[in-house]
């Protein structure tokens, strides 16, 4: 995969859909997750994720 232009919103990382069907990546169907991190993106280090009914 080459690498475009960053998105401050994320769209960067959406694989699918793609082209003019492009979305957010909360509503996408597949994110890239690769480890390499764009110049706008931070990397950080999580030990407990707390989810509830409020969270989604």
């Amino acid at each position: 995969m080459t690498r475009g232009e960053s998105s401050p919103v994320g769209l960067h990382r959406v694989v699918e859909p793609s082209g003019d069907q492009i979305t957010l990546p909360q509503t996408a169907q597949r994110l890239d997750a690769s480890p390499q991190i764009w110049a706008d993106e931070v990397r950080i280090d999580v030990d407990v994720l707390n989810l509830d009914a409020a969270s989604y």
